[in-house]
C-alpha cells in the first residue's frame, strides 16, 4: 500500500464524515460488510469499479457526484502509476501528485520529524516556534512591518529535474505570472509586538526555492510508493540526504537560503450571519477546480491569499505593504467577486474604493469588524510564510450587502461551518484541510472567548 493509495482512503473517509455517517452506516447503504469500508479508508483492497457506486452515495447532488467521482479516480489512476496517459513524463506525474495532496506530503515531512530543532512546537500542523505564537490574540494593527530595498541573492542549487520557474510554468494548466512579491529576510517576535523584514523579490524566486521542496518530495514518494507511509516517514527522518534540495536549505528558518513567498489564512468568524439564521459561521472553500493554482483537492479557510502588492508590480509600496490591506483584499476578492476584483488589482486600481466594500471598511472604523494576529509559522512542505490572523465581522451591524457572494467561485465550492458545533471537528479530523488552515482554527479556538469579547458574545 502507497502513500496515493492512503490519499484515495482519506478522500472516501472524507467524503463520509461529510454526511455525518459511520462506517458501518456507509457499509450498509452500499451493501457490504463494515470491514470491507474500514480496509478502504485505508487504501486496501479498494477496485475502481466500486469507486462510481461510492460517489453515488456519498453525494446528496448530480453536481457533488461528478466531482467526488472525479476525484476519486484521479487519486485511483495515481495509485496506479497512470495518472494520464502513459506518454506524460515522470516530471508531469510528479506534478499531478503534488498538486493532489499537498496537506498529506506536508503531514509526511512533519510526521518524519526531519527538522529537528529542538524549539519546534511538536504535535503542530506548521513549522512554528512557541516565540511566534503569542499567549493571547492581538490587534493587527500592532504587527510592526519593515523594508528592505535590496534582497540578499538566493542559493539556488541545480538539479536534474525541474529545474527553474520556466520548468515549472510547463507543467501547470494554469496561467502563472511572474509577478512582484514580497520577500521574507527576517523575524523578531521576542515578548513584544512581533516584527518582520521584507524585500523585493518575484514568484519565480519562490518556485526555483519553495515550490521545488514540494515537487521533490513528489517525485522520491513516486519512487518509493509501494512503502506504507510509516515507512516513509523512517526512511525520511534516517536519510535526510535523499532530498538534497531539501536538505541544502537546512536549518528550516535560515531565510538567506531560500525565498519564504508568504501568505495570509484568516479565520473569518462571522457573527449573527443573517443567512444563517443568526448562527455565527466561518466558511471553508473546498478547491475542486481545476485550474486551481495551489493546494487543488485541498480544503482553506477563506479568505486566503498572497501577501504581495495588489497590482502586479510594487507601484504604490506604502499602499499596499499592509497585512490588513492584504485581508482585506482577500475578503473582497472572495466574497465580493473575484474576477473584477483581480482586474481591478491587475491594473493598480485602489479597490478600497468600490462602493461593495464601503460598509465593511466603515465597520471596521466603527469597531464592528476587527482584525486579529494569532502567529506564525512556515508550511512544512514548501516552507511558505503563513501569517494567522483572525476576522471577526459582526453582522447585527451590517445587515444585508448587496452582492455578497459565499457560493464560492471558480477554485471551488464555500462551506458553511458552524462555530459552535462543527469547526472544532473539522479542524481535528479533515485531512485535506490545509496546514495553515488547521494551525488558524486551532489557534482561533484557543482565543475564542478574546476574540468575541469586544462583541459581547459568548458561545457558552
Amino acid at each position: 500500500m502507497g502513500i496515493v493509495r492512503l490519499a484515495l482512503g482519506e478522500r472516501i473517509r472524507t467524503a463520509r464524515l461529510a454526511r455525518g455517517w459511520t462506517q458501518a452506516t456507509l457499509a450498509d447503504q452500499l451493501g457490504v460488510a463494515e470491514n470491507s469500508v474500514v480496509r478502504w479508508e485505508k487504501g486496501i483492497n479498494l477496485a475502481q469499479t466500486r469507486l462510481a457506486r461510492l460517489a453515488t452515495v456519498l453525494s446528496q447532488t448530480s453536481e457533488e457526484q461528478t466531482k467526488l467521482l472525479e476525484a476519486l479516480l484521479a487519486l485511483y489512476a495515481s495509485s496506479k502509476h497512470r495518472i494520464t496517459t502513459p506518454s506524460r513524463s515522470a516530471a508531469d506525474r510528479a506534478y499531478e501528485f503534488y498538486s493532489n495532496n499537498r496537506p498529506m506530503l506536508s503531514d509526511l515531512i512533519l510526521k518524519s520529524r526531519y527538522y529537528t530543532d529542538a524549539d519546534l512546537i511538536d504535535d503542530f500542523p506548521i513549522l512554528s516556534r512557541a516565540a511566534w505564537i503569542p499567549s493571547r490574540a492581538l490587534p493587527l494593527a500592532q504587527v510592526k512591518l519593515h523594508w528592505r530595498a535590496v534582497s540578499p541573492p538566493l542559493r539556488v542549487p541545480r538539479f536534474a529535474h525541474h529545474r527553474s520557474f520556466a520548468d515549472y510554468k510547463n507543467h501547470r494548466r494554469e496561467r502563472v505570472e511572474n509577478n512582484y512579491c514580497y520577500r521574507l529576510l527576517e523575524v523578531v517576535c521576542d515578548g513584544r509586538a512581533p516584527s518582520f523584514t521584507f524585500g523585493p523579490s518575484r514568484y519565480s524566486d519562490y518556485i526555483n526555492t519553495g515550490e521545488r521542496l514540494g515537487y521533490e518530495l513528489a517525485q522520491w514518494c513516486l519512487r518509493k510508493e509501494n512503502k506504507q507511509e510509516g515507512d516513509l516517514a523512517i526512511r525520511l527522518r534516517m536519510q535526510r540526504q535523499e532530498l538534497p534540495m531539501r536538505y541544502a536549505q537546512m536549518p528550516f528558518d535560515e531565510m538567506s537560503k531560500f525565498c519564504a513567498g508568504s501568505g495570509t489564512t484568516t479565520l473569518a468568524l462571522h457573527l449573527y450571519y443573517p443567512p444563517a439564521n443568526g448562527r455565527h459561521v466561518v466558511f471553508i472553500q473546498d478547491r475542486l477546480g481545476k485550474e486551481v493554482a495551489e493546494g487543488r483537492n485541498s480544503l482553506h479557510l477563506v479568505p486566503t491569499g498572497t501577501f504581495q502588492p495588489d497590482g502586479t508590480e510594487n507601484l504604490h509600496h506604502p499602499r499596499d505593504f499592509s497585512l490588513t490591506r492584504t485581508v482585506m483584499r482577500e475578503f473582497a476578492e472572495e466574497f465580493l467577486g473575484k474576477e473584477e476584483f483581480q482586474e481591478m488589482t491587475r491594473h493598480s486600481y485602489d479597490f478600497t474604493q468600490d462602493e461593495r466594500l464601503q460598509p465593511f471598511l466603515q465597520a471596521m472604523k466603527q469597531g464592528h469588524i476587527r482584525l486579529w494576529w494569532l502567529g506564525f509559522g512556515l508550511d512544512a512542505l514548501t516552507k511558505k510564510a503563513e501569517f494567522l490572523t483572525a476576522m471577526v465581522i459582526d453582522w447585527r451591524h451590517l445587515g444585508s450587502v448587496s452582492g455578497m457572494n459565499t457560493a464560492g467561485n471558480w477554485e471551488g465550492t464555500n462551506i458553511e461551518v458552524d462555530v459552535a458545533t462543527s469547526l472544532n471537528h473539522l479542524a481535528e479530523n479533515e485531512p485535506r484541510l490545509f496546514p495553515a488552515s488547521v494551525a488558524c482554527c486551532r489557534l482561533g479556538l484557543r482565543q475564542l472567548d478574546a476574540l468575541l469579547k469586544p462583541h459581547r458574545v459568548s458561545l457558552k
